[in-house]
């Protein structure tokens, strides 16, 4: 009952005041008054994130515009007015220290008496907000076989970023990818090598930011790779000779036939 008389009470202050509810949709869900503000999460440099306002107040204003007052001039922004809802797209320069930075939202209603509302937005500008695990570190495979390799990547931020995975593995053995990570997520992807020697080999997988540059992550993992039978007929097609003078010939000659 009293919550009810406080939320009554509420809604007569605000309707006497002449200022509305200006509604936040995204990246958070909140109603809010004139000048007040939101922490909306964390974000790393360079990244850009989306911040969604519903056009309708409550108090039936309708908004048409949206002025944005950034940290400073490095920062962009983009925005969209639609039927329901006005879409700002802020992005983060790439060199911006860690901190708590604020944007200014300027809602702006041409029929109303009191046309303009605003609403203060708090983001935080960190490192470190994506996270790499590699299940399982250690492999055993054949030469010639696809080996798969499950990998957990976590994205804190309330953007999406693109990410470049490689290896210290030549490129006959493992092939860039490039992976986006959505915002707010946890997703699990595959990614797979194919040995082309046998033996016990480690290497690392190297996680690299295509939005700043910046090097993520790297995680140390090692394969021991046995040998197939077509792999001990055509060594010479990836490693050193390992056989006698003799039989080079007919080796090279199976290498041709069976290797592609």
């Amino acid at each position: 009952m009293l919550k009810r008389i406080i939320l009554l009470f509420f809604l007569v202050q605000i309707s006497f005041s002449g200022f509305s509810i200006i509604t936040v949709l995204s990246p958070v869900e909140e109603n809010l008054l004139n000048n007040e503000s939101i922490t909306i999460g964390s974000v790393q440099q360079g990244e850009c994130f989306e911040v969604i306002v519903a056009r309708e107040g409550l108090r039936k204003q309708y908004w048409d515009d949206v002025i944005v007052s950034l940290p400073n001039d490095k920062w962009k922004y983009e925005y969209k007015v639609e039927d329901k809802t006005i879409s700002v797209d802020v992005c983060v320069k790439k060199e911006e220290a860690e901190n708590i930075y604020n944007i200014g939202i300027l809602l702006i209603d041409n029929e109303a008496v009191m046309p303009k509302e605003k609403v203060n937005i708090k983001v935080k500008v960190e490192e470190n907000l994506i996270n790499f695990k590699v299940i399982k570190t250690t492999e055993v495979g054949e030469v010639g076989k696809p080996i798969n390799y499950k990998i957990i990547v976590e994205n804190k931020s309330i953007a999406s970023h693109k990410i470049l995975i490689n290896s210290d593995l030549s490129k006959a053995w493992f092939t860039e990818v490039i992976f986006e990570a959505p915002p707010k997520s946890k997703r699990e992807l595959n990614v797979s090598i194919t040995p082309r020697a046998a033996g016990y080999k480690k290497f690392n997988f190297k996680f690299d930011s295509l939005i700043n540059g910046k090097e993520l992550s790297r995680k140390d993992t090692e394969i021991k790779i046995n040998p197939s039978l077509l792999s001990k007929l055509s060594s010479a097609a990836y490693s050193l000779p390992l056989f006698d003078i003799v039989t080079l010939p007919q080796r090279l000659i199976v290498s041709a036939l069976f290797v592609k």
